[in-house]
């Protein structure tokens, strides 16, 4: 089985983000794909973190608080995923992506 880890950064874009989770609750898989999304979140105080444990999700999401401090950055942020990551590969994308349902599919082929 192959497993893919989604490791998603982001700070103050709770709009965006819940977009970008609601479109990986639809990706087709075959049955032996499995995936889970990381969300690091980098400090942001704008109710990021109560928007997305209210959604209904069917996959596993793992939500990891990061407080801010001056040294605070993306890279950092993908670091934290990248550690809390159990998937055999490793996806990045941002917060204000809206990936396609085949996403998955055709990242598989390759």
């Amino acid at each position: 089985m192959k497993s893919y880890s989604f490791i998603i950064p982001t700070y103050q874009a709770k709009n965006l983000i819940v977009n970008t989770l609601e479109a990986l609750n639809h990706l087709e898989c075959t049955n032996d794909m499995m995936y889970e999304v990381i969300v690091v979140d980098d400090g942001s105080n704008d109710g990021t973190g109560e928007a997305i444990h209210e959604m209904h999700l069917n996959y596993l999401l793992k939500y990891i608080y990061v407080p801010r401090t001056d040294e605070s950055s993306r890279a950092k942020a993908r670091n934290f995923g990248i550690r809390e990551a159990e998937g055999d590969y490793l996806v990045f994308i941002d917060g204000d992506i809206i990936v396609p349902s085949n996403y998955l599919l055709r990242l598989n082929n390759f």
